[in-house]
């Protein structure tokens, strides 16, 4: 087969499956792996929402992706001191190299937390010295991003 024929019969199977029912289905396990995701970081943030410290909204996100057309997704605000706001939004299901990639947003800084075909989350890092690497997501690592968006800066 020509390489040529492998990309044609590669897009062709592409285009069958964002016209099939499994669009509908792949779509339903992306947005519940949000959304237990997002109960987790609620589970993490509990304690500084008790002490006052921070705010937790649930919101909705609109996507839109070639392979699952048009679509709301969870999305997640904490509100800290001073006004503030850290957002965190899917950013798509599709994307190199993961099977889904959320984003959290406090402007300038962004950090990109990836979902494996495994279902594990990891954080991906931009090392200055090693380029991208990956940290596994769990309640240590996610506290770690939060700091390094607020400022709080700590060796990874």
């Amino acid at each position: 087969m020509t390489s040529r024929q492998a990309v044609l019969e590669s897009l062709e199977q592409m285009k069958r499956l964002t016209e099939s029912e499994d669009t509908a289905r792949i779509r339903s396990a992306w947005l519940q792996s949000i959304k237990d995701l997002f109960v987790k970081f609620e589970g993490w943030l509990q304690t500084a929402r008790d002490r006052d410290l921070l705010q937790v909204r649930r919101g909705e996100v609109a996507l839109s992706e070639e392979r699952l057309g048009d679509y709301s997704a969870p999305g997640l605000t904490i509100a800290i001191p001073g006004g503030l706001t850290i957002s965190i939004v899917p950013r798509a299901r599709f994307v190199a190299g993961a099977s889904g990639r959320v984003d959290f947003h406090f402007p300038p800084r962004e950090a990109a937390l990836l979902q494996r075909t495994n279902g594990d989350w990891e954080f991906a890092i931009l090392d200055d010295r090693l380029g991208y690497r990956m940290v596994p997501l769990n309640e240590e690592s996610f506290w770690m991003t939060i700091g390094k968006l607020i400022g709080r800066e700590s060796a990874w």
